[in-house]
């Protein structure tokens, strides 16, 4: 593919130092490429593209086959030399994971690192397992009880609540679940890793609250993944480093466009009893104001524009049921600090023309600016200013930097699944006693004062009017 071709040279270095002819896709070599390039000269290529064009050479040659480079059997055993790698690296280190994680696409990555794993157990080594699952669904359940041998696999959280093996608790249900499960989870004496936004609403998430206070000794946080990608760690550091100086203006955006099609099955997310009256702001609002409230920006105020187009959606069983809750949020609100008070634009959209999944940080001060947005994810910009000098945008590329380093290569791209495992990475290390990599979690305070925004936003919206924040 011409974007990798030119992006990653190392690649073609190696396969040409083996004897290899290495071409750009789409190329000049195929009737295909030469149509793609025909209509857009500059074309960066693609994967399906560059699969199209070495089918088309294969089948005309007999001296050529084509083999696939993910998926198959035989790429699944290449990729093994990583985890093989990895365990000679836990030895080093006189250590064994408790848990292998590895990113599930083709499957090449996951197999790569697991399977040499996998085999050292089925010779009497140590064997990483899941240890308990629940779901209401017992037939999303097979696949562990099939695959994974003993493993408890109940419907009834209580149940796994009550297993002596269990030490932490992940926590994925609906909003509305929150209130009940969570307490519950810490009253077992276990350790909650609980899903945003801890608790449907301001009074659910007092109760929460509580009930963490009463168990000072479990490490309790709440999810949040985007702030782990290494751009928004840039800008992170960059604001603590003092370089941005005076605050002008931060924005975060959380946006997403699946729900554009009034087509789409409703789902709970849509229903005011499940998923609170919030709407999209208590589904996206902890990923828009983590790191806002980690650096200490909290608003005293705020307005918000709410805004509801779809107003009912599909049942799913033939039928048209209401959509309850708001797809977009706009907050602006007004943040205290010593050189004068700033905006703090916080953007929650369900219905974000173009985006999908789209979250970003941007941070403009009198001595500099920072940028961040997961459309780039291997990038960040920033800007330093001197006193009637230029005002220049620059940006570096970061590849795969990582608070926690893992077994992928630097000059490889971070994503999604990435910053999910880092985000796990950091709260297995605070269980473990270590800082979380000097990134923690979302803590329980933060997901408590984040409530206390979207609240005040709430009324704000309803009644066109701007609202003070109460933490209290």
């Amino acid at each position: 593919v011409r974007v990798s071709y030119d992006q990653k040279p190392y690649r073609r270095a190696v396969m040409e130092t083996y004897g290899a002819r290495c071409l750009a896709s789409p190329s000049q070599e195929t009737q295909y490429g030469r149509s793609v390039l025909a209509g857009r000269p500059d074309h960066p290529g693609s994967l399906g593209i560059a699969i199209s064009e070495a089918v088309e050479l294969a089948v005309q040659r007999d001296d050529t086959k084509y083999a696939l480079g993910s998926v198959l059997n035989h790429v699944l055993l290449h990729q093994t030399i990583i985890g093989i790698e990895a365990m000679e690296q836990m030895q080093m280190a006189d250590a064994w994971p408790d848990v292998v994680v590895g990113c599930t696409g083709g499957g090449s990555n996951f197999a790569g690192i697991a399977f040499p794993f996998i085999g050292h157990g089925l010779r009497g080594g140590p064997k990483p397992r899941i240890v308990a699952v629940c779901d209401t669904n017992p037939a999303l359940m097979d696949w562990f009880s099939g695959h994974l041998g003993p493993i408890q696999t109940t419907t009834d959280y209580h149940a796994l609540l009550a297993n002596a093996q269990v030490d932490a608790v992940y926590c994925a249900v609906p909003h509305v679940l929150h209130e009940q499960m969570y307490p519950d989870i810490l009253a077992a004496g276990k350790h909650l890793f609980g899903e945003k936004p801890f608790g449907m609403d301001l009074s659910q998430n007092r109760k929460i609250m509580a009930a963490v206070a009463a168990h000072p000794e479990l490490v309790v946080r709440c999810s949040s993944e985007m702030p782990f990608y290494p751009g928004a760690q840039k800008v992170i550091d960059f604001v603590k480093s003092g370089a941005v100086g005076d605050i002008l203006e931060v924005e975060a955006a959380f946006l997403h466009s699946s729900d554009i099609n009034p087509d789409k099955v409703i789902n709970w997310k849509r229903m005011r009893s499940v998923n609170g009256e919030y709407g999209c702001m208590g589904d996206l609002g902890m990923h828009v104001l983590h790191v806002p409230l980690r650096l200490g920006w909290r608003p005293d105020t705020g307005q918000a524009s709410l805004v509801k187009r779809v107003s009912q959606r599909p049942d799913g069983k033939g039928g048209m049921a209401p959509c309850e809750t708001w797809d977009n949020a706009t907050i602006n609100a007004r943040v205290p600090a010593a050189a004068g008070d700033f905006p703090l634009v916080l953007k929650t959209w369900r219905i974000a023309p173009g985006e999908a999944n789209t979250w970003s940080i941007r941070v403009l001060g009198m001595k500099g600016s920072a940028f961040f947005t997961t459309k780039s994810p291997r990038q960040w910009q920033f800007m330093r200013y001197e006193n009637g000098g230029a005002q220049t945008w620059a940006t570096e590329d970061l590849g795969y930097t990582p608070l926690f380093a893992g077994i992928t290569g630097g000059i490889f791209e971070f994503g999604f699944t990435d910053a999910i495992q880092q985000m796990w990475a950091s709260y297995l290390d605070e269980l473990a006693g270590g800082d979380g990599g000097a990134f923690p979690c979302a803590h329980p305070s933060e997901a408590a004062a984040h409530h206390a925004v979207l609240t005040a936003a709430l009324t704000a919206g309803k009644e066109n009017r701007i609202v003070k924040v109460d933490y209290a």
